[in-house]
């Protein structure tokens, strides 16, 4: 079972990468034609959104306490999970 600071670690890298990741895509978005950029421009927004709960969860496993970490933990994989293919096909979008 992976502990309490592996797994928060784990998941800082995972925002740090999503971060670079929406950097990469807006600085693409700038070049695409107008009636595309708005519809990309719009899944960013998304997209931080997303990012902006994730680090949300983070947050809350960080301040819980170690008695309620593994039930937020539960919880935070499942809403990860799926953020994590909604960056993933938005990120297969722009290459």
């Amino acid at each position: 079972m992976e502990d309490r600071k592996s797994y928060i670690d784990k998941l800082s890298a995972q925002l740090k990468e999503w971060d670079a990741k929406l950097d990469e895509m807006e600085s693409k978005a700038k070049w695409a034609k107008s009636e595309l950029k708005e519809n990309l421009a719009e899944e960013i927004e998304a997209l931080r959104s997303k990012k902006e709960k994730a680090n949300n969860d983070l947050k809350k496993l960080q301040q819980g306490g170690e008695g309620a970490w593994e039930e937020l933990k539960q919880g935070v994989e499942k809403s990860w999970d799926e953020m994590k293919n909604a960056f993933e096909n938005a990120f297969s979008k722009f290459k």
